[in-house]
């Protein structure tokens, strides 16, 4: 069943992967939720006009704000549009994640246990397809390289909290530095 896409046993698979990967590399540092608005934007609508004319869109071919015509297309041509959303948002998470980030896209090689956790970085993503949204609804989870593991961040905050109510209790007496 774990095979199966968008199984609860294929999801549950995933996330064992998640916690594997997280427990041996560190916790992600990003989470992103992208979520397509295909009406905003020139490419999308010149798409649609082309699946629907069969000819480039003018220039200057007005925007109509028709929501039930928009959705009638949308539905004519969903596997068209589905696969040229999966695609540019794709290309976005490899420009922004790989390109801007610095996160590699292909697994380094070599034996993970010898190389230094704080230069290890990694993407996930996942995209649903929800009827209130219509298209495509995309979660990454990132581990950005050179950053900070964010548990390690909770837990010296969390135990600065512990040490500062300590001090305020009396149960920790304050250095000199502290007490002038």
């Amino acid at each position: 069943m774990a095979k199966l896409p968008n199984s609860r046993e294929r999801w549950f698979s995933e996330r064992l992967r998640i916690e594997a990967i997280s427990r041996d590399f560190g916790d992600p540092n990003l989470f992103l939720t992208l979520s397509n608005d295909p009406r905003s934007t020139y490419d999308t609508r010149a798409l649609l006009y082309r699946l629907e004319h069969g000819v480039e869109m003018p220039p200057d071919h007005p925007y109509k704000l028709n929501t039930e015509h928009f959705t009638e297309l949308m539905s004519r041509y969903a596997p068209q549009m589905a696969i040229y959303l999966c695609r540019k948002t794709k290309m976005f998470l490899k420009a922004f994640l790989c390109d801007i980030c610095g996160i590699s896209e292909n697994e380094p090689a070599g034996d993970w246990t010898g190389r230094y956790q704080l230069e290890e970085a990694y993407y996930w993503a996942r995209v649903e397809f929800t009827e209130t949204r219509g298209v495509q609804h995309w979660h990454c989870l990132a581990k950005l390289p050179r950053v900070l593991d964010t548990a390690l961040i909770g837990r010296m905050i969390q135990n600065g909290r512990v040490v500062r109510h300590e001090m305020k209790c009396g149960n920790i007496k304050p250095g000199k530095e502290e007490a002038a």
